[in-house]
């Protein structure tokens, strides 16, 4: 009738079972230390009507209609290139390959800047011209 394994005549019979005797030392030893394990935490949800959404949180800024930064006109920024790209890969070692590109990115960076800068200043130039009240 072994279902799982094959039964011998008697086999089941001269078996030992182990039997483990716990004290309650070391029952309160396994309390204590699962004490400090974290819980998992489960995902909140919420009630909105029959179904479970999470909850979103209020911000306390309204979100930005236009994110990140504002683009640049690329005919201004070509006014202040500093030149082309180096190719990096005509450099000898890695270490100097990322220093170029480093460089490069502080280049483009200052290209940027430069561009926003002019459209910061007066565009018209000229003079003024006093009263003629004399």
């Amino acid at each position: 009738m072994g279902r799982y394994f094959n039964e011998s005549d008697g086999a089941t019979a001269s078996a030992k079972t182990e039997v483990y005797n716990i004290s309650s030392k070391e029952i309160n030893e396994v309390k204590r230390l699962n004490k400090f394990k974290k819980n998992k935490v489960k995902g909140l949800k919420y009630e909105k009507g029959n179904e479970k959404v999470k909850k979103k949180w209020k911000s306390r800024k309204p979100a930005d209609p236009f994110p990140g930064r504002k683009p640049v006109d690329p005919e201004k920024l070509a006014n202040h290139s500093r030149g082309d790209k180096v190719d990096t890969k005509q450099v000898k070692t890695k270490f100097k390959q990322r220093e170029q590109e480093r460089r490069q990115q502080k280049i483009e960076f200052a290209e940027e800047q430069a561009t926003r800068a002019e459209i910061l200043l007066a565009e018209d130039v000229g003079f003024l011209e006093g009263d003629e009240s004399h």
